[in-house]
């Protein structure tokens, strides 16, 4: 059984250690890298992570209390940005898929944040060959408004990027 909670800074060893292995088996689905990230302190990324209404990392828990997923949601600070929040860093290990954790995680953020006053909207990016995700977040009212042209590099291929929007009004 899957259990979804916030992920707090007692679980910032098991968060870091299932980021690194995103950024490794799937480089072409984060803008952050490996090699960027690997030599980070936990201290740093201890005093990253936020545990607000605002800003919080959702993690999915299996029975022997593993992360086994994760996806994040910001809001935006800036005045003008601020009816707009933002899903980051979306995984789920190889040996967890298929099973709807990832669809389970989205739409507990969706549902946080609707209750955040002010936000009306939640964005996100894939990238245009991840069409499992794309369908995932259409299913549950995403909508492309655009796609960024070689938003992504890795290696020395180009990857374009799917924005997506769901309104929540």
């Amino acid at each position: 059984m899957i259990t979804l909670r916030t992920v707090t800074k007692d679980d910032v060893v098991a968060y870091w250690e299932l980021r690194l292995e995103g950024l490794l088996r799937n480089p072409e689905s984060f803008a952050s890298s490996y090699e960027e990230s690997v030599n980070q302190s936990m201290q740093s990324v201890m005093e990253r992570m936020s545990e607000t209404d605002d800003h919080y990392i959702v993690g999915a828990f299996n029975d022997n209390d593993d992360l086994v997923g994760m996806s994040g949601f910001i809001r935006e600070k800036r005045l003008k940005l601020k009816h707009k929040g933002l899903i980051w860093g979306v995984y789920v290990t190889t040996d967890y898929r298929q099973q709807g954790i990832g669809k389970k995680m989205i739409e507990e953020i969706v549902t946080r944040a609707k209750s955040i006053k002010g936000l009306t909207q939640i964005n996100l990016s894939t990238m245009a060959t991840n069409e499992a995700g794309i369908r995932l977040y259409q299913s549950l009212g995403f909508e492309t408004y655009g796609v960024e042209r070689k938003a992504l590099k890795v290696g020395d291929v180009y990857l374009d990027e799917h924005l997506m929007a769901l309104h929540l009004e």
